[in-house]
């Protein structure tokens, strides 16, 4: 393993740290632009085979927050999978 890729690591482990203390400490409704920030670097450091795409990806949210947010999942799944696809583009 590289030392970007050690460092990129212990980057995400702090942020998702001071992350879960934010969320215990002042609550909030769970937001589509969160979910978003959190699909865009899963599907940026995926490490692929040679002429392999992403098909899928699974997020998790607690009951309450996917309730509200059933209503538009086919807006934001047909957003996100447009933000996805210019990335991949962008990328390469």
């Amino acid at each position: 393993m590289n030392a970007a890729r050690v460092l990129a690591d212990v980057e995400t482990w702090c942020a998702n740290a001071v992350e879960r203390v934010f969320a215990v400490a002042f609550p909030t409704s769970l937001e589509p632009v969160r979910i978003a920030r959190k699909i865009v670097p899963a599907f940026e450091s995926a490490v692929l085979p040679p002429d392999s795409v992403i098909s899928r990806i699974t997020v998790r949210i607690n009951p309450h927050d996917m309730a509200r947010l059933d209503a538009d999942r086919p807006v934001l799944e047909r957003q996100w999978t447009e933000m996805l696809a210019r990335i991949a583009v962008r990328a390469g």
